[in-house]
């Protein structure tokens, strides 16, 4: 005997199912099979299909590809201008992590990194949405 004996069986989908229905067969043994252990086996029948159902799923999920993550940033999807926009205002347009970075180097190596951004810089940016 296994030293790792007494932990659950792992069967699949059609191995519980064949399980069930010899507990639902002995279940309905009239003749060799007291009533209280016939509803014993109509209870574990019941809890083996239910456990069969839910292995199916389980294994219906293993064979679906898990969907592609969608892309947040497109390069057409900041226009200056949306129709979607609420009264056809200009839509902000937010700088890539790239384009910051390469602010910050120049900002840095010129030395104007304490200075005020220009206008134009300051409404392009996530917080200037909250100002206007």
């Amino acid at each position: 005997m296994p030293a790792n004996f007494g932990g659950p069986m792992l069967l699949k989908a059609e191995q519980l199912w064949r399980v069930a229905t010899v507990y639902d067969k002995v279940a309905a043994d009239a003749i060799g099979v007291p009533l209280p252990q016939r509803a014993a086996f109509a209870r574990k029948a019941k809890h083996l299909r239910m456990l069969a159902r839910i292995a199916a799923k389980i294994e219906a999920t293993d064979f679906v590809k898990p969907a592609q993550p969608l892309k947040l940033r497109h390069e057409g999807v900041c226009s200056t201008w949306c129709a979607s926009d609420f009264g056809g205002s200009p839509k902000v347009k937010y700088k890539t992590l790239a384009e910051r970075l390469e602010t910050a180097r120049v900002a840095a190596s010129t030395g104007v990194a304490g200075k005020v951004a220009p206008a134009e810089d300051r409404l392009s940016t996530p917080s200037a949405i909250g100002e206007r």
